[in-house]
C-alpha cells in the first residue's frame, strides 16, 4: 500500500510542476506554511492508508458499491481544499481508488488459484 502513497504522490507533484509554466515567480514559503503543509501531507497519508483498507474491505466483502462511501466522505472532510485544487484532489482520489482496486483483484484471483493450500507447510 505504500506504492499508492508514492504513485499518488509523483503523480500530484507533476501536477504542481507543469502548473507553474507561466514564468511566474514562485512565492517563498515561510516556516509555519512549510509545517501546516508537512501536518496535512501526513494527515494525507493516514487518509491514504485508511482508503486502502476500507477499499480491499469491501471488495473481500464484495460490497464494492460500498467504494461511495469513500469518496462521499473525502468530499465532505476535504471540501475547502478540494474548492481550491479539485484536479489535484481528483487525480489523488481516483488513482488511489484504481490502484487499490486492482490490487483487490489481483489478491481475489490469487485467493481463487490458491485459496485450496493448506495454512501450514509440512514435510511429510
Amino acid at each position: 500500500m505504500l506504492a499508492t502513497h508514492f504513485t499518488v504522490e509523483l503523480t500530484t507533484g507533476y501536477i504542481d510542476r507543469t502548473g507553474l509554466k507561466d514564468k511566474k515567480k514562485v512565492e517563498e514559503k515561510t516556516e509555519e506554511q512549510l509545517i501546516l503543509e508537512r501536518k496535512r501531507r501526513k494527515a494525507g497519508l493516514i487518509v491514504s492508508r485508511c482508503e486502502n483498507i476500507l477499499i480491499l474491505t469491501f471488495m473481500h466483502l464484495n460490497e464494492v458499491t460500498a467504494l461511495v462511501i469513500i469518496i462521499g466522505i473525502k468530499g465532505l472532510v476535504r471540501r475547502e481544499d478540494i474548492e481550491k485544487k479539485p484536479g489535484y484532489y481528483l487525480v489523488g482520489t481516483i488513482l488511489n481508488l484504481t490502484i487499490s482496486i486492482l490490487l483487490g483483484l489481483l489478491i481475489k484471483v490469487l485467493i481463487m488459484k490458491y485459496g485450496n493450500l493448506p495454512l501450514h507447510l509440512s514435510k511429510a
